[in-house]
């Protein structure tokens, strides 16, 4: 997906919530905050009401990714424990 973004053949990306779409909470913002608005993509997240076209939600981008990166940590930390 991101070699086609890159070649223009996206002009939108829209997720069931931003958990599928990243886990790393520096990589997904590079990508929702610079990479995709550089090149004219649209990133909508249904769950969080996100769309980088509105700004809707774009505050909140981060936060959003910082904790769904720490419930991956913790979720794996859980299952090392089991």
């Amino acid at each position: 997906m991101q070699r086609m973004a890159e070649e223009g053949k996206i002009c939108r990306i829209i997720v069931k919530d931003l958990s599928r779409f990243g886990r790393e909470q520096v990589e997904a913002g590079r990508l929702t905050q610079i990479v995709y608005p550089f090149l004219g993509i649209t990133f909508i997240s249904i769950q969080e009401n996100v769309n980088s076209t509105t700004g809707d939600g774009m505050e909140m981008l981060p936060f959003y990714n910082i904790f769904n990166e720490w419930y991956a940590a913790q979720t794996s930390n859980s299952i090392g424990i089991l």
